[in-house]
């Protein structure tokens, strides 16, 4: 496992490919299953996407997931998936160029009757992805602030901190017992 970037074009697809990344490596995946064909109609083969996010999660250092077929859809553009992904990328900063440079790329490699719509899911993407980093860090922040007032109260329930409010006020060294 050596790659620092798995970009999946579905959670299943990402977890087949996990052992291409490092454990402290960044995942990048849309979570619209694409179901492989079945001629039974079974859908039982493919497992919960939760379970499968929650997979991911458990083994990669960051897991960046969203709906990316659906942003495709949303720009008119069915078969644009590739360029949400590619745009979601860019959001995690971890490319060594602007996203205006891919962009530019973009431009100049795709045919004009395309280029509006491919250019519409990158974007779409870059701004879907950079919402989800900014979601899950006001998320992170607020969880890691109730666990801190949290922990924070508990320890005004202690023997230590009664000694060393009261050896504050008394002008003295406290004697903590770590109770």
């Amino acid at each position: 496992a050596c790659a620092d970037i798995l970009l999946a074009f579905e959670p299943l697809e990402a977890v087949r490919a996990l052992n291409k990344v490092r454990k402290d490596g960044l995942v990048v995946t849309s979570i619209a299953p694409i179901k492989p064909f079945n001629p039974t109609g079974d859908d039982k083969a493919y497992p919960p996407v939760d379970t499968l996010l929650d997979y991911l999660r458990s083994r990669c250092g960051r897991v960046l997931a969203f709906d990316g077929k659906k942003i495709a859809l949303e720009q008119g553009n069915p078969l644009g998936l590739n360029m949400v992904m590619l745009g979601a990328l860019y959001a995690t900063g971890e490319m060594p160029m602007a996203p205006a440079v891919q962009r530019d790329a973009i431009a100049r490699g795709t045919k004009p009757a395309f280029l509006d719509k491919n250019l519409a899911c990158f974007d779409a993407g870059l701004a879907a992805a950079k919402a989800a980093i900014n979601k899950a860090a006001i998320e992170t922040v607020a969880a890691g602030k109730a666990a801190e007032t949290t922990e924070f109260t508990l320890l005004f329930d202690t023997h230590d901190q009664k000694e060393g409010m009261a050896a504050m006020i008394e002008k003295r060294s406290p004697v903590f017992t770590n109770n």
